[in-house]
C-alpha cells in the first residue's frame, strides 16, 4: 500500500501541499488569513462529514484564540510564535472550563446532552 493510498484523499493532499507552498507565494498577512479561515472551514467539514453534526462551538475557541493572539501582538509587542502558543493555551483553557461546567451540570441533572 503506497503512501498516497493511505492518505485520506487527493483533495486533502492538494490542500496540504498548497498550505506548505502558500507562505512562499503570497504576503504573510494574506497567508495567515487563509490559514485561519481554512482551519475554521476544516473544523466544520470534519464535524459535518465524520460526525454528522453541525456545531458552532468550535468557533468560540477559534475566536478566543484569535482575539488573544491579536491583543498580545498589538498591545504587548509579543512575537507571533509565542502569541500563537498563548492563543492555543487560552482556547484550550476555555474548552476545559466549559467542558467541566457541562459535565458538572449534567451530573447534577440540570442539563441533558443529546446526540
Amino acid at each position: 500500500m503506497g503512501a498516497l493510498e493511505r492518505f485520506p484523499n487527493l483533495a486533502t493532499a492538494i490542500v496540504l501541499a498548497t498550505l506548505l507552498v502558500l507562505p512562499l507565494t503570497v504576503p504573510a498577512t494574506l497567508a495567515s488569513q487563509i490559514a485561519i479561515f481554512a482551519t475554521g472551514a476544516l473544523s466544520v467539514a470534519l464535524l459535518l462529514g465524520a460526525v454528522g453534526l453541525l456545531s458552532f462551538g468550535q468557533g468560540l475557541y477559534l475566536g478566543v484564540g484569535a482575539y488573544v493572539c491579536g491583543i498580545l501582538v498589538r498591545d504587548t509587542g509579543m512575537g507571533l510564535i509565542p502569541a500563537l502558543g498563548m492563543a492555543a493555551l487560552s482556547g484550550a483553557a476555555l474548552a476545559g472550563l466549559v467542558g467541566s461546567v457541562i459535565v458538572l451540570l449534567s451530573i447534577r441533572g440540570l442539563i441533558r446532552a443529546t446526540g
